[in-house]
């Protein structure tokens, strides 16, 4: 740089230099980017989205499947004699 370059100047040339420098990191990783396969449809035979309902329907089956478990372990702690003091008849 020439004893003329003012530091203001020198710092442009610097923010110029790297924002240049950022860009074409950016294209090079956005030119390799892959497209994520889709694993899951949550369209419908008439393409309309049933996301809702499909999250709505699992989330009733495992809270159903959660207190069947509920149910059948505290079934099985009462038939256990080891375990029974752990179950507190009201």
């Amino acid at each position: 740089m020439s004893d003329k370059t003012k530091p203001s100047q020198e710092l442009n040339l610097i923010l110029a230099y790297g924002s240049n420098f950022r860009a074409q990191v950016g294209y090079r990783e956005t030119k390799a980017y892959k497209e994520i396969p889709q694993i899951l449809s949550f369209a419908d035979e008439s393409d309309k989205d049933n996301m809702k309902q499909v999250v709505e329907a699992n989330y009733r089956q495992v809270k159903a499947d959660v207190v069947h478990i509920l149910e059948s372990e505290i079934e099985r702690i009462k038939n256990d004699p080891d375990l029974q003091h752990l179950i507190q008849e009201e």
